[in-house]
């Protein structure tokens, strides 16, 4: 019986971090994605309120990858690495 592989925590990630004009909502995507999710499937996480089709969910995820500030803080988080 496997274990499911247990998700990195935000302070375990980046403990120093500010949220740097983000969101926590746009944070939270951010470190999804770093962790390896789908784009939709970090916006899924981040914003478990919304209800979409997937077409719409795929395009709101996408642009929210493309904001600057989450661009930005992704890139951030890689060069870490």
């Amino acid at each position: 019986m496997d274990t499911p592989a247990r998700r990195t925590t935000l302070q375990e990630l980046d403990p120093n971090a500010g949220l740097q004009g983000l969101t926590s909502k746009q944070y939270a995507f951010a470190i999804n994605v770093f962790s390896g999710m789908t784009y939709a499937d970090a916006y899924r996480q981040a914003y478990p309120d919304q209800n979409m089709n997937d077409a719409v969910l795929g395009r709101t995820a996408s642009a929210l990858a493309a904001h600057p500030l989450v661009r930005a803080k992704l890139t951030e988080m890689r060069v870490k690495v």
